[in-house]
């Protein structure tokens, strides 16, 4: 349903993606919310001039472009997610967009879904699982050390995950098992290096590898064993949240032989009833401390329903299978944020 409040707004978009596939759900919502009746425009986020000067609901999407050239392969640590300058542009990009909309529109007539203030600051892993700790949100524990015999004593009996600090999508880590190391940089001439294609490879033994990773701006988390849910694998949640309403969630299955988490199965598998309960309630919490009008948590459970764990909570994020839930059609038409 249109009203007149929300043909008098326009919805702007801001961000593309890099590819077709990438893209389809950006240009879904922009479809959806022209059948609304709203005037929509997109552009990139260096096209903020040609922003019309009316009354604006903005709606940031990643910004692909920005982070492939500033973020992706930095050029000093040459190792992605790494570098804390490529990491504070990145963070800069949202406060100078928000500057710049309210000067060019009106700081009054523009309002965003996506919260520019913690877009950027919810990259920073270290950060944002220190934040979660500060709120009473639990998070899985982390180890402080970057010697490497302290880490490699450690993961004798427990297995580690070495990430990047502000890696995107799972890429730049070293999961420290007993007699099992892996990681999903490429390795050449004994140096960890960005690879063509993320996939882990063993690395077990290569004790200068982990003191070259040790020696960047990592995070170190102990993993959490899940339980027996499914067969014994390591998995989690991802939920997404939409006004203070879980609206969908995807169990993910940790394969790290394909570099990624892998999808099981959406709500019409579902998971049992007490952790459903569970992980809405944990999700909708994070979503509301992180002040995220729309999010996606990502929650893994040590063991039982009753000890969730945060992983991250993400502004940005892949819009699920849209043959499984239209998330996209959900904010437009259901979630009532356009007509705030």
């Amino acid at each position: 349903m249109t009203t007149d409040h929300t043909r008098t707004r326009q919805f702007l978009i801001l961000g593309k993606g890099d590819t077709g596939k990438q893209d389809a759900p950006l240009r879904r919502l922009a479809r959806y919310a022209r059948l609304a009746g709203q005037h929509v425009q997109r552009l990139t986020y260096h096209e903020l001039h040609k922003a019309e000067k009316k009354d604006t609901t903005v709606f940031l999407a990643f910004p692909q472009s920005f982070w492939n050239t500033v973020c992706e392969k930095p050029k000093d640590t040459s190792l992605h997610g790494t570098n804390r300058r490529a990491y504070e542009l990145y963070d800069a990009l949202f406060a100078r967009t928000t500057k710049e909309l309210e000067e060019h529109i009106g700081r009054r007539r523009v309002r965003f879904l996506t919260n520019p203030f913690s877009a950027g600051f919810l990259q920073d892993r270290i950060a944002s699982a220190e934040n979660l700790d500060e709120m009473g949100v639990p998070t899985p524990e982390r180890v402080h050390t970057r010697d490497t015999e302290e880490v490699l004593h450690i993961a004798l009996e427990q297995t580690l995950y070495l990430k990047s600090r502000y890696g995107n999508k799972g890429k730049g880590m070293i999961i420290l098992r007993p007699n099992n190391w892996t990681t999903n940089y490429a390795v050449r001439q004994k140096r960890l290096t960005n690879p063509r294609q993320w996939q882990f490879r063993t690395i077990t033994g290569q004790k200068e590898l982990v003191t070259q990773f040790l020696s960047h701006d990592i995070i170190i988390e102990k993993e959490v064993a899940t339980g027996d849910l499914y067969d014994g694998k390591t998995w989690d949640v991802r939920c997404y949240v939409v006004d203070d309403t879980p609206v969908h969630y995807q169990v993910r299955i940790h394969d790290e032989t394909a570099g990624a988490q892998h999808l099981l199965h959406d709500n019409d598998a579902g998971l049992p009833a007490t952790y459903e309960k569970r992980l809405q309630l944990l999700a909708r919490h994070v979503a509301a401390v992180t002040d995220q009008k729309i999010a996606a948590v990502d929650i893994i459970f040590n063991g039982n329903a009753q000890t969730p764990k945060v992983l991250a909570c993400h502004p940005f994020f892949d819009f699920p299978d849209v043959k499984k839930y239209d998330l996209a059609k959900y904010l437009i038409e259901e979630s009532g944020l356009l007509h705030e």
